[in-house]
């Protein structure tokens, strides 16, 4: 039972882990951003006509860091908040467990007890 527990929530962080890569991975397709991008060249500043552009590329660059800054941080966030939910399901599952194992120890008991009962009435019946 325990094993199977576990094997469950290996699979649900298994799932979530390949949701959040592929979100990932679309929105790196939709922004068109591509990790060489974030090496940002050396402007050359005695020429007057590149440095207007070379300004703007590096901003842009800039802009894809920060986004892609923010994306990793909301992403370890959604990974933690995951791991707590399932570490949180977790905790709930060995508890329902121990529950179960409880009440079937009680009913084992109790079973045992009337089993016991009966013996003696029986052998009481015979003397």
């Amino acid at each position: 039972m325990k094993r199977s527990l576990q094997v469950i929530v290996l699979l649900i962080w298994m799932t979530l882990i390949t949701e959040l890569l592929l979100k990932f991975w679309v929105l790196k397709g939709i922004a068109e951003f591509d990790f060489k991008d974030l090496l940002l060249t050396q402007p050359n500043i005695l020429d007057l006509a590149c440095s207007n552009t070379c300004l703007r590329g590096i901003r842009l660059k800039l802009k894809f860091r920060d986004q892609m800054a923010q994306m990793q941080v909301s992403t370890i966030k959604e990974i933690a908040q995951l791991k707590a939910e399932a570490a949180s399901r977790e905790v709930e599952a060995q508890r329902k467990y121990d529950e179960l194992q409880v009440q079937v120890k009680v009913e084992a008991t109790r079973k045992y007890d009337e089993l016991q009962q009966q013996l003696q009435n029986m052998m009481k019946m015979f003397q």
